[in-house]
């Protein structure tokens, strides 16, 4: 009996090793398409998020074709592109971004890596303002609290930053007042498709009732280790089989597409849980 059951856990063992080299070794795409009477022409986006300074290939060839393949109207960054560390690299992250917006338009929402940079000079001194800089002069489009229209397309773009200390707690959760969304990003423009770049995915029913039609979040890594049938098992915030882990999530009319992210940090582990690039196309609704 004990032979066998140290033969299955062996073989589990291996199994999830196996899963850990291949999902760490590249990414995959994965496809969302969204239909909307407020969409005028068919647009096509590629979101990333949570890429943490990873390069897939040489000067992250093998991401570059990817996202080109997909001939995208627009890149979306959901935010944590860089990892907040002591030796603030921000080289890998600023390289692809550069390389995508000399094609694209390129628009950038911070995640809670970039926030760290910029609120905590005392420890990564100018940095975070540097890296800006450079992105802006590269044609990219930060979005920090603010949105863009895209009227060819009939769709409108936000870039949501929420207060770091409050709203990135570990292992409590704290509510959002009913008036804290319209304070940062203003009411939802009337009669278009609004998509809101929002880093953190807990506060999805806070981003619907705000009036978000689609909410593009990352963060959670997929949960690190995603069980087939169980989900993610941790997120960022120490929560155990987090709600929001990955793939696509309801409210209502609004939806959310949550990324497993590109990168990891701290850990280097992804079991059952590969790597992803989002392909969105929005389209109008047919009669």
């Amino acid at each position: 009996m004990w032979i066998g059951l140290l033969i299955v856990l062996g073989l589990f063992i291996l199994y999830a090793v196996a899963s850990w080299i291949h999902c760490m070794i590249g990414f995959r795409k994965n496809r969302f398409t969204f239909r909307d009477a407020r969409i005028k022409e068919s647009c096509r986006m590629v979101v990333l998020s949570d890429l943490h300074g990873r390069a897939f290939g040489k000067n992250s060839e093998k991401l570059i074709r990817a996202i080109e393949e997909e001939k995208p109207d627009a890149v979306l960054i959901t935010g944590d592109m860089i990892t907040a560390t002591k030796d603030c690299d921000y080289r890998v992250a600023l390289s692809v971004c550069e390389q995508l917006a000399k094609k694209y338009p390129v628009y950038y929402a911070l995640g809670n890596h970039e926030q760290k940079w910029k609120e905590r000079t005392y420890k990564f001194g100018n940095v975070y303002a540097e890296y800006e800089q450079k992105l802006k002069k590269a044609g990219v489009q930060i979005l920090e609290n603010r949105h863009i229209l895209l009227p060819k397309y009939g769709i409108a773009v936000y870039g949501l930053c929420v207060n770091h200390d409050i709203y990135y707690k570990r292992l409590t959760d704290v509510p959002m007042e009913t008036t804290y969304l319209p304070g940062l990003l203003g009411k939802p423009e009337e009669g278009m498709y609004r998509v809101l770049l929002a880093h953190n995915p807990d506060y999805f029913p806070y981003y619907a009732a705000w009036g978000a039609d689609l909410t593009l979040a990352g963060h959670v890594h997929g949960g690190i280790v995603n069980f087939p049938g169980l989900g993610g098992v941790i997120a960022p915030s120490l929560k155990l089989f987090p709600q929001y882990d990955a793939g696509l999530f309801s409210k209502g009319k609004a939806q959310m597409v949550l990324s497993r992210g590109l990168g990891t940090h701290t850990l280097p582990v992804r079991v059952w849980n590969p790597a992803e690039l989002i392909c969105l196309e929005l389209t109008p609704e047919k009669n």
